[in-house]
């Protein structure tokens, strides 16, 4: 090899340390991460306007990164849109310690990265009473760094009207709401640090729907054998609406994200169990006496199998951190409120298209 080639070669290679080494402490935008995740709701300062003025929104985001090293200073900067055009400045948002979460392992020891998720609430000025499709491009900056790490996601989603409330001869008070559908479909397999399961899904239900989903009863099976999650399910987070088609007749809609816990099985952590019976894992989600979803995931001799969207250099994969499984979803005797199915598979994770192998089939 001539001297000049060396000369390139190791300029190529002292270039691509360099890289490697500023995307190791790029701050990632993370779609989910155990009970945290994106999620944006329309914020409406007055529910009950003066007569001749109508309700109007902002929207409320919330967002989760991971981050080598935040500082207390550093800002999340959020720029909105209404369907192509601009809405309002960027928007600087901060966030308190309460809102950090430095991860650490089984045994406390911490690994190098930490949490951050912070709620963003776009200025009241900017209020109006539009329907249809918005969205925002999210940026991080590092500021004692001085880096500025551009368009790290955008989000988007659809805001529709409902009728709030119903204020006597003044007929209903209109509102505004986001279509979660999307998030139908969507399940996760947990594997905390120190080696206990959770299982996440969403559900959309009313009122007596909620004690349906409460009641519920989770297993799963693998070559004969059975793993009976906790029952009692946890909720985690509502985003909810009360449509009145009348005065007297109303209805409170919600999506919910609900957890079932696994801490130990045959005298192991559930993760360790997994290990020690690999295979083909298929799970009952029962609601009043019948199965009302089924749920798959595989496990190897390596771990819990990761769906081809979460895998590394996927153009469009899906963030979460490793200890997050996406996992298939088959609706059965639907339990829930009637909801677009096509919603999760063409816009999962506020407006993103699905990378090859995803969803989970």
């Amino acid at each position: 090899m001539s001297s000049k080639a060396a000369l390139l070669t190791l300029c190529c290679t002292l270039a691509t340390a360099s890289v490697a080494r500023a995307d190791a402490n790029k701050p990632i935008a993370l779609d989910k991460w155990s009970r945290y995740h994106v999620n944006i709701t329309p914020y409406m300062p007055v529910m009950s306007p003066p007569r001749g003025k109508k309700v109007k929104w902002v929207p409320k985001v919330q967002l989760v990164f991971k981050v080598k090293s935040p500082e207390d200073d550093d800002a999340i900067l959020l720029q909105h849109y209404r369907g192509r055009a601009k809405w309002g400045p960027v928007q600087k948002c901060s966030f308190t310690t309460a809102q950090v979460t430095k991860r650490r392992g089984p045994r406390g020891q911490p690994l190098g990265y930490s949490f951050v998720r912070p709620i963003c609430l776009m200025n009241v000025k900017h209020a109006i009473s539009r329907t249809g499709k918005f969205s925002v491009v999210v940026s991080y900056k590092q500021t004692g760094a001085g880096k500025l790490h551009k368009n790290l996601a955008r989000y988007s989603y659809v805001v529709k009207r409902y009728n709030s409330n119903w204020l006597g001869r003044g007929g209903p008070v209109r509102a505004f709401y986001i279509d979660h559908d999307f998030r139908m479909g969507e399940a996760w397999l947990y594997r905390r640090t120190d080696g206990r399961l959770q299982l996440w899904s969403w559900f959309k239900y009313d009122r007596p729907g909620f004690s349906a989903v409460q009641g519920a009863r989770l297993r799963c099976y693998v070559g004969g054998k059975k793993l009976a999650f906790m029952r009692n399910p946890t909720r985690r987070t509502e985003i909810s609406y009360e449509h009145y088609a009348n005065k007297r007749k109303h209805r409170k809609t919600t999506w919910g994200l609900w957890y079932w816990y696994l801490p130990r099985a045959g005298g192991v952590t559930g993760y360790q169990w997994l290990l020690k019976h690999p295979g083909k894992y298929r799970c009952t989600l029962t609601q009043k006496g019948e199965i009302a979803r089924e749920l798959f995931f595989e496990v190897t001799a390596k771990g819990i199998k990761r769906a081809p969207c979460q895998t590394k250099g996927g153009a469009r994969q899906v963030r979460a951190i490793t200890d997050s499984y996406l996992i298939k979803t088959v609706f059965k005797k639907n339990a829930d409120l009637k909801f677009n199915r096509r919603a999760y598979l063409r816009s999962p994770f506020y407006g993103r298209k699905w990378a090859r192998g995803c969803p989970p089939r």
